[in-house]
């Protein structure tokens, strides 16, 4: 149980990380890809998707 919650929680980190890094690509501050709604308005700003 515990292994499976570690293994949850690196995937959940990796994703969060890769997201602040591409945000910040994107030209958009690291920590928007953590607010829940705003980041997937965010996300559809940059991939040009009204």
């Amino acid at each position: 149980m515990i292994i499976k919650l570690a293994i949850i929680l690196l995937f959940y980190a990796g994703l969060h990380i890769g997201l602040w890094k591409l945000f910040e690509k994107a030209k958009y501050k690291g920590w928007y890809s953590i607010v829940p709604i705003y980041d997937l308005i965010i996300w559809l700003k940059i991939i040009k998707k009204p």
